[in-house]
């Protein structure tokens, strides 16, 4: 890479870094205590799925966060052409004190969130294990290369779905799963995560072809490999998994409609029986995503 456009790694990413790894441990534990002090649903759960339940909040906190971060970055103009033009950096080389403070908290999170994974049998799984590994490559990219953080930042703002799939998930465990708000998160989950983790990787594989020219120019070629292959993985992650929301989205609505127009159908979906002919419930792939886990069975693979 030219010198001129050479940056040292701010010490800001490792600060960021250590502290998201300590809120994670903290906020672990704020929600194992909240739980059993506040929650009756919680203190039914198995201990498996208590551990679950504990993950949850560091993983929304998280996913809010970064995901502010992130728009607010990639709609300032910051990484655009316009401050390209007036500087000379190139968009894969653009980087700003606020999209190192997304790597770095990422870089916290997910290394405490794979690692919980990794230690946890209730919460492994194949796919996380592959999402994560995907993340923290992506990561560790940037900050080697210093380069390619407009895509870092696209990718972690699709975090923004995670709080409606770690909504869904306690819902489901508290066992309001019938209620009117479990619908329209559901049905809210199914559309963001069409239009963040679907229909956007349009504009971004756009993006990437378009300045491919300055990737091959200022980036080695791990990176190119990372740039590449990274986002087409978790784009048919992310569509394998749209996949079955939509089909538990269409279950959802299925059993709405059954508990308002009564008969055998609707004592069924009130009494927490899914109608024949509906199918399992498509939370599978979905829950499994919400970081780190779903239940054991949602995590045997794609």
């Amino acid at each position: 890479m030219p010198a001129e456009f050479l940056q040292a790694v701010p010490p800001l990413v490792w600060q960021c870094a250590a502290a998201s790894f300590v809120a994670y441990a903290a906020l672990y534990r704020l929600s194992a205590d909240a739980g059993k002090r506040y929650f009756p649903s919680y203190r039914r759960l198995t201990h498996e799925k208590q551990i679950d339940w504990n993950t949850r909040l560091p993983s929304t906190v998280h996913a809010v966060v970064v995901s502010a971060l992130c728009l607010q970055q990639l709609l300032s103009g910051a990484f655009g052409a316009a401050a390209s033009a007036a500087d000379g950096v190139p968009a894969v080389l653009r980087a700003t004190p606020v999209s190192w403070a997304a790597v770095g908290t990422s870089l916290g999170y997910f290394s405490a969130d794979f690692f919980m994974v990794l230690s946890q049998e209730a919460l492994y799984s194949g796919p996380i294990l592959v999402h994560h590994l995907l993340a923290l490559l992506s990561l560790y990219t940037a900050i080697d290369t210093r380069a390619a953080h407009v895509y870092v930042l696209f990718g972690l703002f699709t975090e923004v779905t995670t709080p409606f799939v770690n909504l869904r998930w306690r819902l489901h465990e508290a066992g309001r799963a019938a209620g009117r708000l479990y619908l329209w998160n559901g049905l809210a989950m199914t559309a963001v995560w069409g239009a963040c983790r679907v229909a956007a990787f349009g504009p971004l594989f756009h993006h990437v072809w378009a300045h491919y020219g300055d990737s091959q120019r200022f980036m080695p070629a791990y990176a190119r490999w990372v740039l590449l292959g990274v986002p087409a993985l978790l784009f048919v992650l992310n569509l394998l998994w749209f996949n079955k929301m939509v089909q538990g989205a269409a279950k959802l609505v299925r059993d709405a409609r059954a508990r308002r127009g009564g008969g055998p159908a609707a004592a069924a979906v009130r009494g927490g029986k899914a109608p024949r002919g509906g199918g399992a419930d498509a939370a599978v792939l979905v829950e499994a995503y919400a970081a780190p886990a779903a239940e054991r069975i949602d995590r045997k693979g794609l």
